[in-house]
């Protein structure tokens, strides 16, 4: 009879034991779900950034998880100009350079090139990007993008300045940049410069050749 009885308070002892873990492992996943949830309303409703984020949260009171926001691109794509004439030959203050060949580019209606005084403008949609460029010069000489809801008065971004004081060098620039309306137009054009060429590229021959290229990435 003894033995019996302590049979049956271990079962006991051992069934409390199984429906406290049980409850503990509920509990958690339910707060894990609720934090899944909570962020992805915080990411991905009422376009704001991070829409298209893979986002993980978790509960930042449970060692066994962490939080995690992945970003990723949207989009992307890279225009490329390997011609001196039109549009890159003695370019003054404002004037665009011009890449009229795209490489790629999976957003067009996000990311749409078109041509004024012979140089490349880009239009862009509402979004953030990152811009990245390079290009030789014949000479001394500076650039940088421009930026404006008009053709007409774009404002230089004096934080995407390259140049050099020397001649027949590589400039290379990056830019992250946000359009908050449309129209959002981009260009990259000499600044404080009376007159800037791009440089010929041996490869493409004295006469026809000059590199040029952009990169436009679309982070959200």
């Amino acid at each position: 009879m003894r033995g019996f009885c302590w049979y049956l308070f271990s079962l006991l002892i051992t069934l409390m034991t199984i429906a406290s873990v049980t409850t503990s492992i509920i509990t958690r996943v339910k707060t894990y779900e609720s934090s899944l949830v909570q962020c992805q309303c915080q990411n991905g409703t009422n376009g704001l950034p991070g829409q298209n984020d893979s986002c993980i949260c978790c509960p930042d009171s449970d060692p066994h998880f962490s939080t995690q926001s992945i970003n990723t691109i949207i989009g992307s794509a890279q225009y490329f100009n390997n011609r001196r004439s039109p549009g890159n030959n003695a370019r003054s203050n404002g004037q665009p350079i011009r890449m009229d060949s795209a490489t790629y580019n999976n957003l067009p209606l996000d990311i749409r090139d078109f041509y004024n005084n012979q140089g490349t403008i880009f239009n862009l949609s509402i979004g953030t990007y990152e811009l990245v460029y390079g290009l030789s010069i014949t000479g001394p000489g500076s650039l940088c993008l421009y930026n404006g809801s008009s053709l007409v008065g774009m404002n230089p971004l004096l934080e995407s300045m390259v140049g050099s004081s020397v001649s027949q060098v590589w400039l290379h620039g990056n830019y992250i940049m946000r359009c908050n309306s449309i129209p959002c137009y981009v260009k990259l054009a000499p600044y404080n410069s009376s007159t800037l060429t791009v440089a010929v590229s041996p490869t493409f021959g004295v006469n026809t050749g000059a590199m040029v290229q952009m990169s436009i990435l679309k982070l959200y």
